[in-house]
């Protein structure tokens, strides 16, 4: 994997906050299964979802002076064979992963990798074209179930 820049606070606090989300994000002990997978230290293990993910998350980037674990960690929660039982919530979380890598100028594809695409400038594009992902993914769905089947 190539070496990505550093995500700005104002990015990685918002990937916290959807993939800690306390309705629908990860559990306690799946962040600490998927910290262990992806090689993060989880020092602060009695704190909310969301800061323990900001702040474990953060240390490594700044460790590492790079966003590669970060995204190593992400592709590893966003692992489609993770919602073979559920591929609405895996598209919902997607979508909203998508909206604020955007801002960064990467998308988490269908097949749960990062790919470098043209940075969103405002909410509005951001919403258009993550919205615009989900529906292409469907679309394919649809056209192509036994794509999807096991």
């Amino acid at each position: 994997m190539a070496s990505y820049p550093k995500l700005s606070n104002e990015i990685l606090a918002n990937l916290c906050a959807v993939v800690g989300d306390t309705s629908g994000g990860l559990t306690g002990s799946q962040i600490a299964k998927y910290f262990a997978a992806a090689g993060i230290n989880d020092p602060l293990s009695g704190i909310t979802k969301r800061d323990r993910l900001f702040e474990a998350l953060r240390a490594k980037q700044d460790e590492d002076n790079c966003s590669n674990n970060i995204f190593a960690f992400l592709m590893i929660v966003m692992n489609p064979v993770n919602y073979t039982q559920n591929h609405d919530y895996f598209e919902s979380r997607r979508s909203a992963i998508n909206q604020v890598l955007l801002f960064a100028g990467y998308e988490l594809t269908p097949e749960g990798k990062i790919k470098l695409v043209d940075r969103v400038q405002n909410l509005t594009e951001a919403e258009r074209r993550a919205d615009r992902l989900r529906k292409a993914y469907l679309s394919h769905l649809i056209l192509n179930p036994l794509t999807y089947r096991l």
